[in-house]
């Protein structure tokens, strides 16, 4: 399995694209967040994120449809994903990912259809900083399907409508090097 793209678990769905439907709930659910407390193991609060209202899944992406949009643009590609934490690692069923510069947009599909798409980082993506084919894909998906960036993480919301949004939070939040 040496081209298996490995993404960690803790990564799962924190930098996701989502209906844009979902964008006051998900604002609300972030504003109402409890300050965070941590110590030296770790958090000592968690607040579980509810589902969003508009799922990917009722938008009937096929699959085919992203991988004609991300295809050509994509630095790499692969149906052969993993994750895991520490030691471990598994098989990530019914993922897939395209690659871009240190990150990719992995898509979780159930049957021909798109159930999630979301951005994280591995080693094995160019490592280049220029953030150029990753705003190219996101803006095409987000203009296409009408979807926002959610970054559970950093408790960040980014409409997508315009390519300086997409710049901005790479910059920002990602390190990308635009300007």
């Amino acid at each position: 399995m040496a081209d298996a793209i490995f993404y960690h678990e803790d990564f799962y769905r924190q930098i996701e694209l989502v209906p844009e439907e979902n964008y006051f709930a998900a604002g609300k659910f972030i504003d109402d967040l409890p300050p965070k407390e941590n110590s030296i193991y770790g958090f000592s609060n968690i607040s579980v994120r509810p589902e969003q209202k508009t799922h990917l899944l009722d938008r009937k992406i096929a699959i085919d449809e992203i991988k004609n949009i991300l295809t050509p643009i994509s630095l790499s590609y692969s149906e052969n994903v993993t994750t895991g934490y520490g030691q471990s690692s598994w098989k990530d069923k019914n993922s897939v990912v395209w690659g871009f510069e240190r990150y990719g947009i992995f898509a979780k599909q159930k049957g021909k259809f798109i159930e999630a798409l979301w951005l994280s980082n591995s080693a094995t993506f160019p490592q280049k900083n220029t953030g150029e084919h990753l705003t190219r894909a996101i803006l095409q998906l987000s203009k296409q399907y009408s979807l926002i960036l959610i970054d559970w993480d950093k408790e960040i919301i980014c409409r997508l409508c315009f390519e300086d949004a997409v710049k901005e939070y790479l910059c920002q939040n990602l390190s990308f090097d635009w300007y």
